[in-house]
């Protein structure tokens, strides 16, 4: 059986039903019949539509507001709006996001955020510069830990083989303020056997081309430029000076000895620095290089203290006094104490008259000879008469020989010189022989006289013994012949063959003579006192 549809009432035939075709007619007539009925009110949709369009409008509607118009017409207005000044809205809020607010409660909701993410970027960065702090904190509490043992420690510390950390600390310039740590910084270097050149360049801003070709201080004290190059820079002169090793090569080795000996401040250090002081005058070479420079001997010649030091306590130091120059500074103006102090000691003033060439210079100054031509100083004359150079000088100078020959000093002083005496000052002093004899004879403590006869030739060599002579006996057989010397090189007087017994032969010989008899017949008594 059919069934219908709810709304027509059109039939539904089963599947089981035969097929009819009335049903399907019939079907048809109804839905025919609807249709038309809704074709009839058409009109009423028709206006639905025109209104709908009305409001709705199309694409191209302009002229609207916010409030009036087609909808077309409105959100044409809205676009316009939105691409002028709602999109400079959009830039000023980009702009704002580039500017950061004060706090996260004032400002643009972008200023506060930006506020918020730069805090945070801060704080992140906060936190990564206190772990570099740190980091860097940990570093320096290392290697103040180094620097204090090295300092306390020196060559004892591990630092001192450690270049790197050598090389650290003297970067850095408050090391240059510390005394005892620049003592250890180029002996370490040394010790490291790394290259002192390139160490020096580094550290001491030096910028030289020479240097660092030189590894070791010693090859560096073999170039006399490379040595000036660290003299003529503050800091690695201080470094230089305050080592032990560094400090002992440049003084062993030449020419470095000779540039150093060239550097006032070397000098300074002398006088100011014991320790400085100790260090160098115990090293040979730069002694025996520093002595030949003014600079030393005006050094010596500063003060009394000085003098004391270097002259007196320091017996190398006293090898100036070899050189003519020292004579020179000496007899200046103003160093009148210090040529009393040396000529009044007769090691200083056999010092002082050592060397030939620097001796006769300096017996021949002018201002030297009128002090010992004073009679004040006959104790100055009788230590410089030790010198048989100023017995060459003043062969010929009547004033001194007539001071010599009347003060016991004076003669002892030859009398120790004895064969050394000049020829000329030994023949010309006879001239004052009574002066002589009186003083010889009356000497106080004079403690032997002796005489001896002699009938043939006869010599003696010795120190510190005068001897006379005169005819012992009847007259002389034949020409006697006196020297001064057991050589006879220096003849002081010829006695005529026939001289009668007892004439005084009127001379004196220091030390050492030689009797020359003609024949074995004659006889002569030779006279002696010996001053000790």
């Amino acid at each position: 059986m059919a069934n219908y549809t709810e709304n027509f009432r059109l039939k539904k035939p089963e599947p089981e039903d035969f097929y009819d075709i009335e049903d399907f007619n019939g079907n048809m007539d109804i839905l025919d019949s609807k249709v038309k009925s809704l074709d009839d009110s058409n009109t009423i949709l028709k206006e639905s539509m025109e209104i709908l369009k009305s409001d709705v409008g199309t694409t191209k509607d302009t002229g609207g507001t916010t409030t009036a118009g087609s909808v077309f017409s409105k959100l044409n207005k809205l676009l316009t709006d939105w691409t002028s000044t709602r999109a400079s809205r959009v830039d000023s809020i980009y702009n704002n996001t580039l500017t950061s607010s004060t706090s996260s409660s004032t400002g643009t909701l972008s200023q506060k955020l930006n506020y918020i993410i730069s805090k945070d970027v801060t704080h992140n960065q906060t936190l990564e510069n206190l772990n570099t702090e740190f980091d860097e904190k940990v570093k320096e509490f290392e290697l103040q830990k180094k620097i204090q043992d090295l300092a306390i420690l020196g060559k004892k510390s591990d630092v001192i083989y450690d270049y790197d950390t050598l090389l650290e600390i003297a970067k850095r310039e408050e090391t240059f303020k510390n005394t005892a740590l620049l003592r250890h910084i180029l002996d370490g270097v040394v010790l490291s056997n790394k290259n002192i050149g390139v160490f020096l360049n580094t550290v001491c801003g030096m910028e030289s081309e020479i240097l660092p070709s030189y590894s070791s201080i010693s090859s560096i004290a073999q170039k006399a430029d490379a040595c000036r190059e660290i003299l003529a820079n503050e800091k690695a002169k201080k470094l230089l000076y305050l080592s032990d090793y560094a400090l002992y090569h440049m003084c062993c080795i030449y020419p470095a000895t000779y540039v150093l000996a060239e550097d006032s401040e070397f000098y300074e250090r002398l006088r100011d620095d014991a320790e400085f002081k100790n260090k160098i005058l115990n090293t040979t070479n730069i002694v025996s290089e520093m002595v030949k420079h003014e600079k030393y001997i005006r050094l010596v010649m500063d003060n009394s203290d000085t003098f004391k030091d270097f002259v007196q306590e320091f017996k190398r130091g006293i090898n100036c006094f070899h050189y003519t120059l020292f004579g020179q500074i000496l007899l200046e103006e103003g160093n009148e104490y210090f040529l009393k102090t040396i000529l009044r000691d007769p090691y200083y003033t056999s010092q002082l008259l050592y060397v030939e060439s620097s001796a006769k210079s300096t017996l021949n100054n002018s201002k030297m000879i009128a002090y010992l031509e004073d009679e004040k100083n006959v104790a100055m004359l009788a230590n410089v008469l030790r010198s048989k150079y100023a017995t060459v000088v003043y062969k010929d100078n009547d004033k001194i020989l007539s001071i010599a020959s009347k003060n016991i000093n004076c003669l002892i002083s030859l009398s120790e010189l004895g064969k050394d005496i000049d020829a000329t000052f030994y023949a010309n002093i006879q001239k004052y022989y009574s002066n002589m004899y009186s003083t010889i004879v009356n000497k106080k403590g004079a403690t032997t006289s002796l005489s001896k006869t002699y009938t043939s030739n006869a010599s003696k060599n010795g120190k510190g013994i005068f001897y006379t002579f005169e005819v012992n006996s009847t007259a002389s057989a034949g020409d006697m012949k006196i020297y001064g010397d057991s050589s006879k090189t220096k003849l002081l007087k010829t006695i005529p063959k026939g001289t009668a017994s007892g004439t005084n032969f009127n001379v004196v010989c220091f030390g050492s003579f030689y009797l020359e008899m003609v024949t074995t017949n004659s006889n002569c008594k030779c006279n002696y006192i010996t001053t000790f």
